[in-house]
């Protein structure tokens, strides 16, 4: 495609000049190419001249037009190139904007589509959160962010497994089993010892436990019981925790337990291993992990004094499994409070002989909720926090999914309900939608007049001079460049911008300019043209997990 190709000629462009200089290959910086802000500044640009200066003890405006000279375009597919201010700015010819436009006519999707992953397997681990409580909305922007890049990822040709790692083991598990527990006989007037957890989905899940089994449970030993609740209430959550993700638009491929690590004898089998190659002393009856010998700041626990196996300990099973499941790429999704789990979790996988680098964590950052500006109490009904489930409610999927995704996940995130229930312009995700649906009221009185929708093929695109025209098929001629760069960076927040700019560049079109007049060329042109918009508001808004309405 086009940016591989001026990634191409350029590189040998840096080759040669390299060359002339007697500069060896290995030592030359590669050329790598970007996206401009603005047309003006071409379809692509390189700051490769920046990174010679250096080498070739000259200033950048030099050797930006020193590798002009040296670029052949062997396929015709530049109408010039810009040196003058020491960056390299591409201008593609009209040819190359006119096939680009006939191509996406055609079919969209297969001109977007493209085989970065070539099938490498990846794991992506998100939400994860214990199935203690109703997923609130903090929990939602890691879901929605995770399905995202999911999405962008496959179609970039990755084979991506969506996992969800359920802390079914331990302390607040058990917690989790005795705050049920206790409100289940609080039903029948007896009080019990409870746990941390209060709220009302804990009253509502005993409810849930009293309706389908009665007093089954009153008159048995009370340790029996929470312990038989540690099941049931834990099962029940993670069916809220489900339908709560599904409202979403998000199913997980694949849920992992940390109960069946242990079951399994994984938690065991890493330890033995790192006791095996002497990376663990015990300590004040604790047993420890020499963390700090692989960049972590101190040595960390795995097995408490009394005996119990920390959640560090399962973590380094569940990772080193993950590996061993055949997956070459982890990617996690985690809380910004998480921050300093990550040297420890990458000092274990370098311990045991597996690649740190190619976990790779997202830290997603808070979000806070307002009304027009004003704060959100905390919600009543869940007990500590709003969940995502009354957001979804009050403002449906396609609005919390796009809200979230306007920012990138290390910026916290000031999510406003109101905004976010506006159907006007001033809502972005209705915006965006709506573009689409002015484009398919058009087609409708297209039909209406009788006229054909034509296809690129067969019409004069050269037609299409206006300024706002180029900037549209500017904008749609690098939708491609924008998932690449979205898969490589797994920034997906850029493409709610991209959509968003689209949006507005042929909102203002339309209000410009009459798409069907009297010269019928002219209209079919650009009938062509806003076909192409809409096909790639659609594409863009699915790889966002977002509908693309055809009636607002």
């Amino acid at each position: 495609m086009m940016k591989e190709y001026i990634s191409e000629i350029l590189h040998e462009a840096v080759q040669l000049l390299g060359k002339d200089a007697g500069v060896p290959a290995e030592n030359l910086p590669s050329a790598v190419i970007g996206l401009p802000k603005a047309p003006e500044h071409g379809d692509y640009t390189s700051s490769v001249s920046f990174s010679l200066t250096k080498i070739f003890k000259k200033n950048p405006v030099e050797i930006g037009r020193a590798l002009k000279e040296k670029i052949t375009d062997s396929r015709g597919m530049l109408e010039k190139i810009d040196a003058t201010s020491g960056h390299l700015n591409f201008f593609l010819t009209q040819a190359v904007y006119m096939k680009a436009l006939r191509e996406i006519d055609a079919n969209a999707r297969n001109f977007l589509k493209q085989d970065i992953g070539k099938g490498q397997k990846i794991l992506l681990e998100f939400v994860s959160a214990n199935p203690t409580g109703p997923l609130h909305v903090g929990h939602g922007r890691g879901a929605i962010l995770g399905d995202t890049i999911t999405r962008v990822l496959l179609f970039c040709g990755y084979n991506v497994t969506k996992e969800y790692y359920v802390n079914d083991a331990g302390s607040q598990v058990m917690s989790f089993a005795k705050s049920v527990a206790q409100s289940y006989f609080r039903l029948y007037g007896i009080d019990k010892e409870g746990g941390e957890y209060k709220g009302e989905y804990v009253d509502s899940l005993s409810k849930e436990i009293r309706d389908d089994s009665g007093d089954k449970y009153v008159n048995k030993p009370y340790e029996m019981v929470v312990n038989e609740f540690c099941r049931i209430a834990v099962g029940m959550m993670l069916v809220h925790i489900r339908n709560d993700l599904k409202a979403l638009g998000i199913e997980m491929d694949s849920w992992s337990s940390e109960k069946d690590l242990y079951k399994t004898g994984r938690v065991d089998r890493v330890i033995e291993e790192l006791k095996n190659k002497s990376d663990t002393y015990t300590e004040e009856d604790a047993l420890w992990f020499s963390s700090s010998r692989y960049g972590d700041d101190k040595n960390r626990v795995l097995i408490r004094a009394g005996g119990e196996k920390t959640y560090f300990a399962s973590d380094i099973a569940y990772h080193i499994g993950k590996f061993d499941r055949g997956y070459v790429q982890l990617i996690n999704i985690w809380g910004a409070d998480h921050h300093g789990y990550l040297p420890r979790i990458k000092a274990a996988i370098m311990a045991l002989n597996r690649n740190p680098d190619a976990l790779k964590v997202i830290f997603v950052q808070m979000v806070s909720l307002s009304r027009d500006g004003i704060p959100v109490q905390m919600s009543k009904r869940s007990g500590e926090f709003v969940t995502i489930r009354e957001l979804v409610n009050e403002v449906k999927s396609d609005a919390t999914r796009f809200f979230f995704l306007m920012r990138d996940a290390g910026a916290s995130l000031n999510f406003d309900i109101e905004l976010a229930k506006k159907q006007s312009v001033e809502n972005p995700v209705y915006y965006i939608q709506y573009a689409h649906a002015r484009i398919c009221s058009v087609f409708r009185e297209t039909a209406s007049a009788g006229i054909t929708l034509p296809d690129a093929a067969g019409t004069k695109l050269e037609l299409l001079k206006l300024p706002d025209e180029k900037l549209i098929i500017w904008s749609i001629l690098h939708f491609r460049d924008e998932i690449e760069r979205a898969a490589s960076t797994l920034e997906v927040h850029n493409i709610s911008y991209y959509l968003l700019a689209l949006a507005n560049y042929f909102h203002s079109y339309y209000n410009k300019c009459r798409i069907i007049n009297e010269d019928r060329h002219l209209t079919d042109a650009r009938l062509v043209l806003v076909k192409c918009v809409k096909e790639i508001l659609r594409e863009g808004l699915a790889l966002l997990g977002i509908s693309a309405p055809e009636r607002m």
